[in-house]
């Protein structure tokens, strides 16, 4: 699962034009992105470990939401992993 304040969608910015081209990553087998309505909006997705890794994907959504420009959040997305 994916938190994020960048997973976001407001006035200025949104986020669910990313996230969803990122929905069609290849070896992603679930995915699902919820509205924030009990904290951070958050991303739930399911990887098939033969046909990509979990890096790849994450990579694959910095690249994405990069490219949105957030007006609110400047500066190189930071990864963190919570087991």
């Amino acid at each position: 699962m994916v938190t994020s304040r960048l997973l976001r969608c407001d006035v200025s910015y949104c986020a669910q034009s990313a996230v969803h081209n990122f929905a069609g990553a290849a070896g992603l087998t679930t995915f699902k992105l919820t509205d924030g309505s009990t904290g951070e909006n958050s991303l739930i997705a399911s990887v098939d470990s033969a046909r990509t890794t979990r890096d790849a994907l994450v990579d694959g959504l910095v690249v994405a939401l990069s490219a949105l420009k957030d007006p609110v959040y400047e500066g190189e997305i930071q990864v963190r992993y919570v087991d």
